[in-house]
């Protein structure tokens, strides 16, 4: 649970070039440094952010170097749903498609680029295309560096219901175990796949809980369902929310 920003300062080597490095005379180009500087999370969207930057040496020959930032998200629910590759997309972001070039004959070029408003379940990560320039003008060498990311948890809510029996119906206890506030809800109470009682659930708060009173006659049969479903148009859940094998109230 989030209830406000959590800020990592993460400073890290280059995680290395993931496609070929090339230069005009087939040499090995100068090393590209990438890292994630700042990444952070929160339960409120202007919480979210990262800031990466690129280190890019000279090298021999060169008089300039140029960079540009390709930002890309990794969907963490492919991974929940057991997919072996998920695909990092590229995200559309204008601002970010101009090259950065140093001036001439400068020893290093510095460049970050930050982003806000990241969602998730999601890993954000940049590729970052480098280019090396000789006094004429000439790119003599090339170079795409992939970062680590940052990664976004899944801000949805995540309720968790809970039974006790007791005379005349349940006492169902409603947890929202996620990083949101629910939306209002339901809980419903099935015998052999009819609806014999229900009630209202209020929104809840990450961390918040709350006991809802569901009055129950009789049970035409047993065991019962007990089902909590929000309003949400996606929460967690992962089962949590649905309490079976529950015995009619005395």
């Amino acid at each position: 649970m989030t209830a406000g920003p959590r800020h990592f300062a993460v400073v890290v080597a280059a995680a290395g070039s993931f496609a070929a490095a090339t230069t005009a005379h087939g040499a090995t180009p100068p090393r590209v440094g990438v890292a994630v500087t700042t990444c952070t999370t929160g339960s409120a969207p202007e919480y979210r952010s990262a800031i990466f930057t690129a280190t890019v040496s000279r090298g021999p020959r060169a008089k300039r170097m140029a960079a540009r930032f390709r930002l890309l998200r990794t969907s963490r629910l492919a991974v929940d749903t057991g997919d072996p590759a998920p695909v990092a997309a590229k995200v559309a972001l204008p601002a970010w498609n101009a090259w950065a070039r140093s001036k001439r004959g400068r020893s290093a070029l510095v460049v970050s680029r930050r982003v806000d408003g990241l969602s998730g379940p999601a890993a954000y990560a940049v590729d970052v295309e480098t280019r090396w320039y000789d006094a004429k003008g000439r790119v003599i060498a090339r170079r795409t560096t992939r970062s680590v990311a940052c990664d976004q948890p899944d801000y949805a809510p995540d309720i968790e219901a809970s039974v006790t029996p007791r005379a005349g119906g349940l006492d169902v206890s409603v947890y929202n175990r996620g990083r949101s506030v629910s939306a209002a809800g339901m809980v419903s109470v099935l015998s052999g796949g009819v609806q014999i009682g229900r009630a209202e659930v209020a929104p809840l708060a990450p961390g918040a809980r709350m006991t809802v009173a569901v009055s129950i006659e009789s049970c035409p049969a047993a065991p019962l369902v007990v089902t909590v479903k929000t309003g949400d148009a996606r929460e967690l859940s992962y089962g949590n929310n649905e309490v079976r094998d529950v015995p009619c109230p005395g």
